[in-house]
C-alpha cells in the first residue's frame, strides 16, 4: 500500500518536472485579446488635431496683427506725436476727436487746437486795434502803458471766443466740410494745416526724369510700362 503510494507521487512529481509545450496559438490568445480590445473610432482624434490646429491658427494671427500694429507706430510714430498733424486731423468735421483712442490724447488735442484758436483771436483784436487806431498827441506813453496792463476784460473775452467756439465744434455732429463755414476760427486753422502748398517742382522732376525713360530704343513701351519704369527711376533717383 505504501509502495503504491509512493510509485503515484514519484510519476506525478515526473510529469510536473516534464518540459512542456509553450508554444501559444491565435485560438488561445483571441479569448483573452477580445476582452480588452474595444473599437476606437478616428474622429475624436481628428477633432482634437484640428482643435489645435485652430489655436495656433489664432494665435499666429493674434501675433501678426500685434507685429503690424507695432510696425504702423514704429513707422509713423514721428507722425503720430506731431503737433501739427495732429491739428490737421482734429480739424477735420470728419474725424475730429474719434481717431483718438485715449483720453489723454483726446485733452491734448483739445488743448492745442484751443490755444491756436486764441492766438488767432488775440491777431484779429490787434490787427483791428492797429487799422482803426490813430495816433494822437494827446496820449502818452505812460497811459497807453497803463491802459495795457490793466487790459483784464479783453484776455477773458478771447478766451471765452475761443473755448466757446471749440466746444461747440466739437459737440456738432455734422460731418461735412461745409459745416466749418459755422466756425470761422477752426476753418481758419484747418486750411493752415490742410491746404498744401502747391508746387511744381515734384511734376518737373518728373519730366527730367522721363527723359531718361524714354530712349530711343524704348520707343514702343505702353504707358503702364511707361509709368512702372518712371517710378522705378524716381524712387532710385530719390533714394540715392
Amino acid at each position: 500500500m505504501t509502495a503504491s503510494k509512493d510509485g503515484s507521487s514519484r510519476n506525478t512529481l515526473q510529469s510536473e518536472l516534464a518540459p512542456r509545450d509553450m508554444t501559444v496559438t491565435e485560438e488561445d490568445v483571441e479569448p483573452e485579446l477580445s476582452e480588452f480590445t474595444t473599437p476606437v473610432s478616428p474622429l475624436p482624434a481628428t477633432e482634437r488635431q484640428e482643435s489645435i490646429c485652430a489655436w495656433i491658427w489664432d494665435g499666429c494671427s493674434m501675433l501678426e496683427q500685434q507685429l503690424k500694429k507695432k510696425a504702423i507706430k514704429t513707422r509713423f510714430a514721428e507722425v503720430l506725436e506731431s503737433e501739427d498733424a495732429v491739428l490737421a486731423a482734429v480739424t477735420l468735421p470728419k474725424f475730429k476727436l474719434r481717431w483718438l483712442r485715449t483720453q489723454d490724447r483726446k485733452d491734448k488735442a483739445k488743448a492745442s487746437l484751443l490755444a491756436e484758436c486764441r492766438k488767432l483771436v488775440l491777431d484779429q483784436d490787434q490787427q483791428a486795434g492797429t487799422s482803426t487806431s490813430t495816433p494822437t498827441c494827446h496820449q502818452s506813453r505812460d497811459s497807453a502803458i497803463e491802459d495795457e496792463f490793466f487790459s483784464f476784460e479783453d484776455e477773458d473775452d478771447t478766451s471765452s471766443t475761443a473755448e466757446s467756439e471749440v466746444t461747440d465744434y466739437f459737440k456738432s455732429g455734422a460731418q461735412e466740410i461745409d459745416s466749418l463755414n459755422g466756425f470761422a476760427l477752426i476753418k481758419k486753422i484747418s486750411l493752415r494745416y490742410n491746404a498744401a502748398t502747391p508746387s511744381s517742382a515734384p511734376v518737373e522732376r518728373l519730366f527730367s526724369l522721363g527723359k531718361l525713360v524714354i530712349t530711343p530704343k524704348r520707343n514702343r513701351l505702353s504707358d503702364q510700362k511707361f509709368e512702372k519704369l518712371l517710378v522705378l527711376r524716381y524712387n532710385h533717383w530719390f533714394n540715392s
